[in-house]
This record gives C-alpha cells, structure tokens and sequence, in this order.
C-alpha cells in the first residue's frame, strides 16, 4: 500500500559564521521540542516537521535547515501571541516541577513562538524558548531529549558544498 504522497517545503535559517553558536541553539531547541513530544504531544502538529544543522563545506557559514511553514510562499506567514491552549499545555509540561515563577515566558509567548500559517496556529521559533530556563534546565524529559540531540547531531548534520548555489548564497548573507 502506497503512502499518501505529502509535499514538505525547506528552508534555511539563520545562516551565521560561528558554528558553536548554530550547535548550541538547534540542540536547545530540538531538545525542547523533544520534550514537548514526550509531555505535550498534541502541540506535535504545530511544531516545524523537522530541522537539521547545515554546515557550508570548508568555511565556518552554518545555520538551521527546517521546514518552510508557508510552503514555498503559498502561505502567509504572521506572527501572533500563543493562544491560552497553547500556552496551558506549555504549562502542563511542567506541572509537579517545584521551581518559583511562572513557567512561561509571557512576553516570548505574545511575540516569538506562535504564528498564523493560512489560519491555522504553528509554533515556529523557538530562541529565545517560551519558557523560563529555570523550569527548563531541571526537567528531566528536557535533558534526556537534549542528551539525544547532542550524541545526534553529527548525524543529524547536512554539509553542502561551498561551491553549490546553496553554499554561495549562505555564504553571501
């Protein structure tokens, strides 16, 4: 039996020179949303489909490969404040976590994380995450995904020629 055959759109994100910093973000963010899929996997279907590091071949140009929510410019993308569900079940990822304050980040939440694909609510940038790092770094399903993540990330990485159209253009951002 065939699969139903699904079209995923790519995009390049955040092309920077420092290597270090590209690793250390795509690993906080991918360990987060790997905690998300343990703790709140309703939020999967809202969350970019994948993203990987890529690496522009003999240079120190890196950045995020992901899925392009607008689907090549079909949709239009907006930003918008999370909703109250969103932001609950953000909440209830953490509940039993003796840790003071609030969980969420409220101004990210309003700003960052949330946006309008075509009418329907995606979660798409996670830096800086929705929620408080303290809350973060002590739950135990975050640090495991992150572990994961790190001891992946060699094969999770994409190099790409620095003479291929692809490697040119991130170098010239």
């Amino acid at each position: 039996m065939a699969l139903p055959e699904e079209k995923l759109y790519a995009g390049v994100k955040l092309p920077i020179r420092d290597r270090r910093d590209t690793e250390y973000r795509i690993n906080k963010e991918l360990g987060f949303i790997g905690m998300l899929s343990m703790q709140s996997p309703e939020l999967m279907s809202q969350i970019p489909s994948f993203m990987n590091l890529i690496v522009v071949e003999d240079s120190d140009v890196t950045g995020i490969l992901t899925e392009d929510a607008s689907a090549g410019g079909q949709f239009t993308v907006r930003s918008k404040p999370a909703s109250t569900a969103v932001r609950n079940l953000l909440r209830e990822s953490f509940a039993g976590i003796e840790v003071q304050g609030d969980v969420i980040r409220e101004e990210e939440c309003a700003k960052t994380v949330a946006f309008d694909v075509g009418g329907r609510e995606r979660l798409l940038d996670f830096t800086p995450l929705p929620v408080d790092d303290r809350h973060l770094r002590i739950h135990p399903a975050y640090r495991q995904a992150k572990r994961d993540t790190f001891d992946q990330m060699s094969e999770l990485t994409i190099i790409v020629p620095n003479d291929s159209p692809l490697g040119r253009s991130m170098q010239g951002l």
